[in-house]
């Protein structure tokens, strides 16, 4: 009976609990406070700086002020190897570093009169690079662009 009578108080508790309605803050008087987005934009540096501190970049997402990517027209040689360093970025300080292009880009990149904002990732390339008879080692740095901000 002791135990019957435990049961149905427990049962009672918790179903008296859920019908009492909660207060919220405004009922007591508060109100919630209003939170700010902080917007992330990646730090903006040049050419230099990434040449200077290369592995302080390394695999980071910056901004940097520039013209856009050059291409030299040259055709590479039969069986070349590595990156293709016929693609190049220039700063707002007309500094040149090699770029990667995805091709499927939407945003356009190529060299302009004027400057823009471009956003992307430093990455460096450690391999070997060049024609056959010619191939070396090396690792630079290279700027890969994903988009004109």
């Amino acid at each position: 009976m002791k135990k019957l009578l435990i049961l149905l108080i427990l049962l009672s508790i918790v179903l008296f609990s859920g019908c009492i309605k909660q207060k919220g803050l405004e009922d007591v008087g508060m109100k919630p406070t209003t939170t700010t987005t902080i917007n992330y934009y990646p730090e903006i540096v040049s050419v230099n700086d990434i040449k200077e501190n290369q592995n302080l970049y390394k695999d980071k997402l910056v901004r940097t002020r520039g013209y856009g990517v050059m291409v030299v027209t040259v055709i590479l040689c039969q069986g070349y190897v590595g990156f293709d360093t016929r693609y190049s970025f220039k700063d707002s300080q007309n500094n040149t570093i090699f770029t990667f292009v995805d091709a499927n880009s939407s945003s356009d990149i190529s060299y302009r009169d004027y400057l823009r904002t471009f956003e992307g990732y430093v990455r460096i390339f450690d391999g070997q690079i060049g024609c056959p008879g010619e191939i070396r080692t090396e690792t630079f740095p290279y700027f890969e662009v994903i988009s004109v901000v």
